[in-house]
């Protein structure tokens, strides 16, 4: 969820527009910017906090919010410093590929998706016939955000935001994230209130069985059961619709899976890892499907995507891959989706259980890594923790100079390697 932001960005100019009214985007818009700090943190304290909140709820009437709604709306929030450890973690244990996809996609898991498919297949066939969208996608999203449902935190999302914007390194992301769940409770577009009271999701502020953020929510929620709000806690008419709509409009193909898990031969050139092909091409070069899969047309664009490099597994996506990247930034994300997907939908799915592949590094070894790359004379662009273009084409030409398969995947094996002075 936390990797929605470059969509919301891209999506909030339409969203203001739905929810505020056209009259007043532009005094948003400006008054957002204006309330924007540079990207440091601000220290907490209850003077600060609460002259912050009265900035908001100025800016809250004049954009016509209802009085009464605004007194109730920020007298119910707190600041939560649990939010800003949360948003501040930097993990300093990462996880394999096959492991992430182990825990999000467990058989335990692949039952209960098949089950609740099974259980709601008629509601399911009518959202998949009115949006194109497969109906296994739309429960594999479902599962892996919520566990169907069961889990969709249990922190007052007013709170959160208002606390992650008042923190101030993102502060205009959430800051308009909280106007936008002010907006959506005026206009009747949400429930006032959860099933537990205040509104709650996660510690970044998404929301419902979809774990949709305000924005997000205003620009693809539907009113699917007709009762005039978009309800993602309880309506599962609202909640898969609104799935739906997400994928339909951001382009998914409904004549294209969203890829495939492939075998690599041993004589390969890993440096075409990322790049997108046609399927003949792959062919060509004794890329293989699993037997029991239909083969995709010759002229199917698809791209090889590793998420370990030459060392784990591999598959082909195509564009709808890049559909639910658009969900969600993370690329063991989109393939436990499609994955799970595969499952419900009975495809052929590779057996990864003596399947290995290596931990990435952390990002304080990544930045050790872009250091080191530097020190050797290649350029991996700005140090910053982050496995960039310009730093997986700085490990490809580090990979090829010790001839190892340059599949630009960044290891603790060349991190090692790198470690001595040139």
């Amino acid at each position: 969820m936390c990797f929605l932001y470059d969509l919301l960005a891209r999506v909030f100019g339409q969203v203001l527009g739905r929810v505020l009214g056209q009259a007043l985007v532009s005094f948003a818009m400006a008054a957002i910017v204006t309330l924007s700090t540079p990207a440091l943190a601000r220290p907490y304290s209850e003077q600060a906090f609460a002259s912050w909140l009265n900035q908001m709820r100025e800016q809250a009437l004049v954009m016509q919010i209802r009085p009464s709604l605004v007194d109730d709306f920020f007298d119910s929030i707190r600041y939560l410093p649990k939010v800003v450890r949360a948003d501040r973690r930097q993990p300093q244990q990462t996880i394999d590929v096959l492991s992430y996809l182990e825990r999000t996609v467990p058989p335990s898991r692949q039952a209960r998706a098949r089950a609740r498919y099974a259980q709601y297949q008629d509601l399911l066939g009518a959202v998949q016939t009115d949006s194109s969208i497969p109906a296994p996608v739309i429960v594999a999203l479902w599962g892996v955000e919520s566990d169907f449902g069961r889990i969709t935190g249990s922190t007052p999302v007013a709170s959160a935001l208002a606390t992650l914007a008042f923190e101030g390194r993102r502060e205009r992301f959430f800051t308009q994230e909280l106007f936008t769940l002010l907006r959506l409770i005026d206009t009747g577009q949400i429930p006032a209130l959860g099933p537990e009271g205040a509104l709650q999701g996660s510690w970044a502020g998404a929301m419902g069985q979809s774990q949709f953020m305000p924005s997000t929510l205003a620009a693809y929620g539907v009113d699917a059961d007709g009762d005039g709000r978009v309800d993602l806690w309880s309506s599962l008419p609202d909640v898969f619709a609104s799935i739906a709509n997400f994928l339909r409009q951001e382009g998914w193909d409904s004549a294209q899976p969203w890829g495939y898990g492939v075998t690599i031969p041993d004589a390969f050139d890993w440096a075409v890892v990322g790049a997108t092909r046609p399927w003949s091409f792959w062919a060509g070069v004794g890329v293989r499907l699993d037997p029991a899969m239909p083969s995709p047309p010759a002229d199917l664009a698809l791209t090889l995507t590793a998420p370990a490099g030459h060392h784990g597994p591999a598959f082909l996506t195509s564009g709808n891959f890049e559909r639910i990247l658009r969900w969600n930034r993370s690329t063991f994300f989109a393939l436990s989706v499609g994955l799970l997907s595969d499952h419900i939908a009975a495809r052929p799915v590779p057996d990864y259980s003596q399947a290995d592949a290596p931990r990435p590094l952390t990002r304080d070894q990544v930045r050790q890594l872009q250091q080191a790359l530097h020190r050797w004379g290649f350029d991996p662009g700005e140090i910053d923790g982050r496995v960039g273009a310009r730093t997986r084409a700085a490990i490809r030409a580090a990979q090829k100079r010790w001839h190892l398969p340059p599949d630009g995947f960044a290891d603790l094996g060349l991190l090692e390697r790198l470690a001595n002075p040139p």
